[in-house]
């Protein structure tokens, strides 16, 4: 996948797959062909804001994943997360702007472009960043690729988080229902399965969209069972 086929089908499979890890694995899998570059990695900051673990990558070699990156004032990282441009290093050995990743530096890497992965709010979901072992300067098609593609790791990100929190809200929302049918309260049982109905159906509809005819019977944009 190069260009724009290739972010057009990253985007398809965005939307397909509920797992964003499999979305960042194909991302860094592109980026490293359409950018012809050695290095790939796409960091997600944690709870904290402090730290950053590396979720996918391309040219570091085996049982990387899941490591955690400092995110601390002053470096590679920390300059992406706070700037709105992407962030172009033409020569690690002369940059001044921040402190250089040593791991960087170990394994070679002279160039490099990084953006963040955006969240839709102030605070990032993280960075994904491009580097090579060779002098170069990232044009304007590289950085828009790059760009692109954080907006799609974003917006799957943005998807499992909300999928993970539906599916608890239904699974408290069922148990609420068990348990009301447990000590004959049909009414608390009928609101609670109306609410993991509708919470399930929100999400359908983040996805899909609302349905411009009546849908289908089994689709969760038709009218919940209380008003039916």
């Amino acid at each position: 996948m190069r260009g724009s086929s290739g972010l057009a089908e990253l985007a398809r499979r965005a939307l397909e797959r509920p797992d964003a890890v499999s979305v960042m694995q194909d991302a860094v899998a592109l980026v490293a062909r359409a950018l012809e570059v050695e290095h790939v990695t796409i960091l997600e900051l944690g709870p904290g804001d402090d730290a950053l673990r590396l979720r996918a990558g391309v040219g570091w070699g085996g049982g990387v994943a899941g490591t955690t990156v400092d995110a601390m004032p002053g470096g590679h990282v920390a300059f992406t997360l706070a700037s709105e441009e992407p962030v172009v290093v033409v020569d690690m050995a002369s940059e001044t702007r921040f402190n250089v990743s040593p791991q960087l530096l170990a394994d070679g890497v002279c160039s490099s472009v990084s953006v963040r992965v955006p969240s839709g709010g102030s605070t990032p979901y993280g960075v994904i960043g491009a580097h090579t072992t060779e002098l170069r300067e990232f044009g304007a098609r590289e950085i828009g690729i790059l760009q692109s593609v954080a907006a799609v790791v974003g917006g799957a990100i943005a998807n499992q988080r909300r999928a993970l929190e539906v599916h608890d809200g239904v699974l408290q929302a069922l148990v609420v229902a068990h348990y009301a049918l447990d000590t004959g309260d049909a009414g608390k049982a009928a609101a609670a399965i109306r609410t993991a109905h509708d919470g399930a159906r929100s999400l359908v509809e983040e996805l899909l969209g609302p349905s411009s005819t009546e849908p289908l019977p089994g689709d969760l944009r038709r009218r919940g069972p209380a008003s039916e």
